[in-house]
């Protein structure tokens, strides 16, 4: 199965300088214009944008649309109403 990859538009991911304390582990540069642009095009009914954080197989990391979309809830179904014919099985005549 492959994964199809959307990478947002306006979103830049770098490594930490080398100054960095261990706890920084990247910076992400947004260039605004067209971060807004891509953020209202892709917004769920929520406002939201979701995006991923991954790694790829060279090490590098990157942004990632995250399109995962929570099932819709089914109605619950009802039994179906038993035959009239089995009301009636044990009647004496």
């Amino acid at each position: 199965m492959s994964e199809e990859t959307t990478l947002p538009v306006g979103f830049f991911l770098k490594p930490p300088h080398s100054n960095a304390p261990g706890w920084v582990k990247g910076q992400i540069g947004i260039k605004v214009d067209d971060a807004i642009g891509y953020l209202k095009e892709h917004m769920n009914d929520r406002g939201y944008v979701n995006l991923d954080l991954k790694e790829s197989k060279q090490g590098k990391l990157y942004l990632d649309l995250n399109t995962y979309e929570k099932p819709k809830e089914q109605p619950a179904q009802t039994p179906a109403p038993a035959p009239v014919d089995d009301l009636y099985d044990d009647e004496p005549f």
